[in-house]
């Protein structure tokens, strides 16, 4: 095998997570590559929304990507009852995500990193040296470090025998085109939809030429989302011209799945860092490869076992947040009516919520009201 297919660091998916580690890699001088399965710019099922708290850890302006910048959020519940709630900061930014992940890509390719496009991963092997990566056209790539970033279904996790006690669910979503007239009734407003499914909700995300419409919920409720897309779009009297298409979820729900083996670690939804709540991934497959690229190049400098430090991280940093966004989603959709009831009444709540998505405030900082609930909800009988 010649030099020019030996790296440091394979990173196996260009979406946000690899993209990012890529460029973090590259910016330390290490010798890296991103090995993506599709050309780009690629079609990605995805509400496409940017947490402020997103685009904070972002080391560059996205201006050029953005289009919308939402202020406002409505919330309806069964398709009936609805209310608005605004915020003065924004609170997530619209994106397309084949323009976004191209726009990561050539950043990290700018930074030095090598990419792969349309290269297919056949196969996976670690050596006492490295990992080899087998390509559906023949050429085989060699590194010290491998990573997984090619999502909720991705090979890398089951080729390393990571892929054990992980949490699904399924999101179906369709892009549909609008006119003038109707994109300004949506303009700056984000809509969730709840009580349609028990642990689940709908959603309606303005962009500049047409709305992202979905549902999104546990795997048990995937046969229901189509009925409730429909029933969404006659209920908002919005055209049926969106194509459809789904995308699984990854959830990692405690702090003993292994999401690193011997020179194998995951990353983003690969390694199932997924806001159980809200189903946001970005951010954390953001956050997980800024985590990840300093203890990567610690590992290859000194130590090959300090990779092991990855998973304390993201125990120590992420998971706190994730495991709460669980125990509040349970309150959540135990009580959804409830739940609309306090957004509509409260506007604590809200700005607890908002302060989430703007990054003023974590998860973890809503402990204590979570606690309260759980005690009060628990007098009623009911399992939460």
């Amino acid at each position: 095998m010649s030099d020019e297919n030996a790296y440091d660091v394979i990173i196996i998916g260009a979406g946000p997570a690899g993209s990012t580690l890529a460029y973090e890699l590259a910016g330390r001088s290490l010798k890296v590559c991103l090995v993506e399965k599709e050309k780009f710019p690629r079609y990605k099922p995805c509400g496409g929304g940017l947490t402020l708290k997103t685009v904070k850890l972002l080391p560059f302006d996205i201006s050029e990507l953005i289009e919308d910048e939402i202020h406002s959020v409505t919330i309806s519940y069964n398709f009936q009852k609805e209310f608005t709630k605004r915020s003065e900061k924004p609170l997530t930014f619209m994106v397309m995500r084949d323009r976004f992940d191209y726009f990561l890509v050539q950043k990290a390719v700018e930074k030095g990193a090598k990419l792969y496009e349309e290269a297919k991963v056949e196969k996976i092997s670690q050596t006492n040296g490295g990992v080899n990566v087998f390509l559906s056209d023949k050429r085989t790539l060699k590194c010290a470090i491998l990573v997984g970033a090619d999502g909720a279904l991705g090979l890398t996790a089951r080729a390393a025998g990571l892929e054990k006690n992980f949490y699904y669910g399924v999101a179906l979503e369709a892009e549909i085109p609008i006119d003038n007239e109707q994109s300004k009734k949506y303009r700056g407003e984000m809509s969730f939809i709840l009580g349609v499914l028990d642990e689940g909700y709908g959603w309606i995300f303005p962009k500049k030429n047409h709305l992202s419409v979905g549902f999104g919920g546990t795997t048990k409720n995937g046969n229901k989302l189509h009925g409730l897309y429909k029933k969404l779009l006659s209920w908002k009297d919005l055209p049926e011209d969106g194509k459809l298409a789904g995308h699984p979820l990854k959830f990692r729900l405690n702090n003993e799945d292994e999401i690193v083996k011997d020179r194998i670690i995951l990353i983003g939804e690969a390694a199932g860092l997924v806001d159980y709540l809200g189903g946001e991934g970005i951010y954390y497959a953001i956050w997980s490869a800024q985590l990840a690229a300093p203890v990567i190049e610690k590992a290859i400098r000194k130590n090959i076992e300090l990779l092991a430090e990855y998973q304390e991280g993201i125990n120590r940093e992420i998971m706190p947040d994730l495991l709460m966004s669980k125990k509040i989603a349970d309150i959540f959709y135990a009580y959804p009516w409830l739940v609309f009831k306090m957004f509509r009444m409260s506007d604590k709540v809200s700005k607890l919520l908002f302060g989430i998505l703007t990054g003023d405030r974590r998860y973890r900082d809503l402990k204590k009201y979570a606690d309260r609930v759980q005690l009060l909800m628990s007098w009623t009988g009911k399992k939460i």
